[in-house]
């Protein structure tokens, strides 16, 4: 039977990096939430003393709008299948609020797209799109970024 929903992220497992199996949903979109449309990847998995950190991207449609926000999930470094914790519903990591995330080709728009740690050890640079239009990156204290995750609570 096949899994009909709005997208979201999935995890998929490989020994050689190229066959690929075990297939299935990470997480989805949360309803009444900035994710109640769609999820998706951002950045590739950064390891952390935490765990795996995943800077990934969600869509709520308000007014006939789309807006693109940034979450971020935490997954165990051991078993990535098990999520630790995750941005809350009601908050996500950051959304537009620059005038080039706002306005642009299209807008409203922030599109997570690589993370890196700053060399201090202390912040993550998170690359992102903005509005379809530019390119930026922001500067955020990872304890910031955990500060923003909840508890994960698998609601299926």
């Amino acid at each position: 039977m096949f899994d009909f929903s709005k997208p979201g992220i999935w995890i998929s497992f490989s020994k050689d990096l190229i066959y690929w199996g075990r297939d299935r949903h990470l997480i989805r979109p949360r309803k009444d939430s900035w994710e109640s449309e769609r999820v998706g990847a951002g950045s590739v998995p950064l390891k952390t003393k935490k765990g795996w950190l995943l800077i990934y991207h969600g869509v709520q449609r308000k007014d006939e709008t789309n807006i693109y926000s940034a979450g971020g999930i935490l997954l165990d470094l051991k078993n990535p299948e098990k999520i630790i914790a995750r941005s809350t519903p009601k908050k996500p990591l950051f959304k537009p609020n620059q005038k080039y995330e706002k306005n642009g080709f299209i807008s409203n728009v922030v599109f997570p797209t690589g993370a890196i740690m700053d060399l201090n050890n202390k912040d993550l640079l998170i690359f992102s799109g903005g509005s379809d239009t530019v390119i930026s990156v922001r500067k955020i204290k990872l304890q910031d970024i955990f500060d923003n995750l909840k508890p994960y609570q698998h609601n299926h």
